[in-house]
């Protein structure tokens, strides 16, 4: 059976689940309708989405005016689809906390989730993010 592009995503939000400590929330963000994104994942620290929750749904909070803690991701990675083999996965970004480092990692496993890397490379942004290049 083919895998589709859908089910190497469930994969990879599996795998990224099971490499989480019992203190990280793994979230799957929704994507904006039309967007090029195929995926994206987030990891929380879960002491931050529960501040969160509580700041958002504390009224006392809300009448001072004050805007509520907004969790921020530990890692984020977003997926898309493959240019020239639609329907299979082309490229990653992950965006986290010493791109460089995981960079090397990925460069020298030639791999990520399980899944053959071409190459990887720091890019600059917003904030730094790792731009990884499947091989298809």
């Amino acid at each position: 059976m083919k895998a589709t592009i859908e089910s190497d995503l469930q994969s990879i939000y599996n795998s990224i689940i099971a490499a989480t400590s019992d203190e990280e929330v793994v979230v799957r963000e929704t994507i904006a309708k039309g967007a090029s994104c195929k995926a994206m994942f987030s990891v929380y620290n879960r002491e931050d989405l529960l501040r969160q929750r509580a700041e958002a749904r504390d009224s006392m909070l809300r009448a001072t005016g004050l805007k509520p803690f907004k969790a921020r991701p530990i890692v984020m990675y977003a997926f898309y689809e493959s240019v020239s083999r639609p329907g299979r996965l082309g490229s990653a970004a992950i965006y986290c906390g010493h791109a460089p480092v995981r960079c090397a990692l990925i460069n020298s496993r030639h791999s990520l989730f399980g899944f053959k890397v071409r190459a990887a490379s720091v890019e600059a942004g917003a904030r730094p993010f790792v731009d990884v290049r499947f091989a298809v």
